[in-house]
């Protein structure tokens, strides 16, 4: 049995990708334009979010191996990712406060849990070893998120990996 090419479009699901954008505002006339723009940011948050938690564990596991080398490399990248995190900004502020507030889905704390920043209900907001239980209380119960954040509170956290 032959297997398919793999293919740009196959090897990073691009059409699955695409698909992830579901426009929820609006009324008769359709979605708010500005939503896709909101989704699509958010979620480019979320999967740089993925790659500093993968980066963040690789020099924690390069600081528990005494790998110093190692670890200042991987540092530099997490160091450019959150660069361009902080740029990513700059494509919201596009966005008048009139416009930011027409996406009526707007997360907003009561939603996630009382007394929790909005900043805290992203599943990768957590990953520096903060160690916060409302974090983990602001995500779906039974949800992976949760359970991640759950696991990581009582673990080394990279400051603990870093002094030793």
């Amino acid at each position: 049995m032959t297997r398919p090419a793999v293919t740009y479009a196959s090897y990073f699901k691009v059409a699955e990708l695409l698909s992830l954008q579901e426009e929820r505002s609006g009324g008769p006339d359709g979605p708010e334009h500005d939503e896709l723009l909101f989704i699509v940011t958010h979620q480019v948050y979320e999967l740089w979010f993925k790659q500093l938690r993968h980066e963040l564990a690789g020099v924690q596991r390069a600081f528990d191996a005494g790998d110093s080398d190692t670890a200042l490399h991987r540092l530099n990248r997490v160091l450019k990712i959150l660069k361009t995190l902080v740029a990513q900004v700059d494509v919201l502020e596009t966005l008048t406060p009139l416009q930011f507030t027409s996406v009526h889905i707007v997360p907003r704390p009561a939603r996630f849990g009382v007394g929790v920043p909005v900043g805290r209900v992203s599943p990768g907001g957590g990953m520096l070893g903060i160690r916060d239980a409302a974090a983990a209380l602001a995500q779906p119960d039974g949800s992976g998120a949760r359970r991640a954040i759950e696991a990581a509170q009582p673990a080394p956290s990279l400051w603990d990996s870093f002094l030793r």
